[in-house]
């Protein structure tokens, strides 16, 4: 089996947890299952979810073990941060005074762009704060960081995993092509 790294977090320990082994397929669950949207992932008694929830980008607990003495002889230590997170604000009209409940549960169901956002938005939110308010720290950890333009593609868009895909390889192609450019001559 091939080494991997994923991130999620566990909601027993109050902390991140870091899976390299075991099936990568339950590694990736757990690390895509944004709270009150999914249940839980279960690992050795723990229950696990998204690690956006403390940290979106676990550069930190990957600079951790890149660092090790074993690691560093291997020639590894280069990070690339990928950031798929949305980075739009969240607001609503300010004339609304309050959420309507049939509204906001409505919309968890609905694709139509209203002023009020529905329960999935609100939830998501909710569980990535941690990584939004770390986001300047991870950039700065990082060898590399990349945001591919993905956040017009819904949370859940999994028939749609070969354009968002795409998208992504044409950005990364295009940025990383940045990083081998020589410089210019002065």
């Amino acid at each position: 089996m091939e080494p991997y790294f994923a991130a999620a977090c566990n909601l027993s320990r109050a902390c991140t947890t870091v899976q390299e082994s075991g099936p990568l397929w339950h590694a990736v669950l757990a690390s895509n299952s944004p709270a009150g949207l999914l249940p839980p992932v279960l690992r050795g008694g723990d229950l696990l979810v998204d690690g956006a929830i403390l940290d979106n980008v676990p550069v930190g607990a990957m600079r951790s073990r890149l660092s090790t003495p074993f690691e560093l002889r291997r020639g590894n230590g280069t990070i690339i941060a990928i950031d798929v997170d949305v980075r739009d604000d969240m607001s609503v009209d300010p004339a609304m005074a309050r959420l309507s409940v049939r509204k906001t549960i409505k919309g968890y169901f609905s694709t139509s762009s209203e002023a009020c956002p529905g329960i999935g938005d609100i939830l998501y939110r909710a569980g990535h704060i941690g990584g939004l308010h770390q986001r300047s720290r991870t950039m700065a950890m990082a060898d590399h960081y990349l945001a591919p333009p993905v956040a017009g593609f819904p949370l859940m868009a999994y028939r749609r995993a070969a354009e968002i895909a795409e998208v992504g390889y044409r950005y990364a192609m295009e940025e990383i092509g940045q990083w081998t450019k020589p410089a210019l001559p002065r």
